[in-house]
């Protein structure tokens, strides 16, 4: 599995590096406050939009169980946990959930480490030389708190802006990754496409309901994994308890023959 900085290169829509510009200077965007310092935004899940059910398997080993938005479809593809899509999976806007061994340590992500976390990826971001167009802050979404960041990436020629949610539990960095279609690669343009729609909403809806189970948990039987379609075996009646045993017919005696 890549790391999930990666921008979508075998799916089309988002290419990949060929043809990047040079990293631009990250700003804020344009209808997002900046937070004063040491603030935490937060957004609680009855402020988000609505997520359908969860998945019908945990991911990640059965370490990650993540509902899709609402209305949204899912499909599984290579490199990523899962990919969402609100229309086709090759069309924008499309989300890709994804997990890797952490490189910024094991530990889980608090309010009280996450700006180390912050701090690490921007330090990352730099050194891959992205073109970052919102540096990494801290959001909290229901009880988790997530580092943000948007970066720009070439689509087809065009620009399309990748809105990142990342959180380190279990020793694993889950991803979550919203692309969204940009008219230019003005700073405006790019807070349209990560707002357009409410993607950055719906994006923080996912993240705020994904649910983690701590690494070494054990990973569900395989018989708990089963396909909710695949009809459970036909059971045998069992005979009644009251009915005493039917005994095997008692064989004649031979005739004697007379003569």
């Amino acid at each position: 599995m890549l790391l999930t900085g990666f921008a979508l290169a075998w799916l089309p829509g988002c290419g990949g590096k060929s043809g990047e510009k040079p990293p631009a200077r990250a700003k804020e965007a344009v209808g997002e406050k900046e937070p004063a310092k040491d603030e935490i935004k937060h957004y609680d899940l009855t402020d988000l939009p609505p997520v359908d059910e969860p998945l019908p398997r945990p991911l990640d080993g059965g370490h990650l169980e993540i509902c899709p938005p609402a209305d949204w479809t899912f499909s599984n593809q290579a490199n990523y946990l899962v990919v969402f899509a609100k229309g086709k999976v090759s069309e924008l806007p499309r989300m890709t959930v994804a997990a890797a061994d952490s490189p910024y340590g094991t530990e889980n992500t608090t309010e009280e480490n996450a700006q180390t976390l912050a701090k690490d990826i921007q330090k990352k971001l730099v050194k891959d030389k992205r073109r970052v167009r919102e540096k990494p802050k801290l959001v909290k979404l229901g009880d988790s708190v997530w580092v943000r960041h948007v970066r720009e990436v070439p689509q087809g020629g065009s620009p399309c802006a990748v809105q990142s949610l990342q959180i380190v539990r279990g020793g694993r960095l889950y991803t979550l990754e919203m692309f969204s279609e940009a008219k230019d690669d003005s700073q405006a343009a790019m807070a349209t496409a990560v707002n357009a729609g409410n993607v950055r909403m719906i994006s923080y809806a996912v993240a705020a309901n994904a649910r983690f189970k701590e690494a070494g948990a054990a990973t569900p039987p395989k018989s708990e994994e089963k396909p909710p379609d695949t009809p459970a075996p036909e059971a045998k009646t069992p005979p009644a308890a009251d009915k005493p045993a039917e005994k095997p017919a008692e064989a004649k005696p031979a005739e004697k023959k007379t003569g």
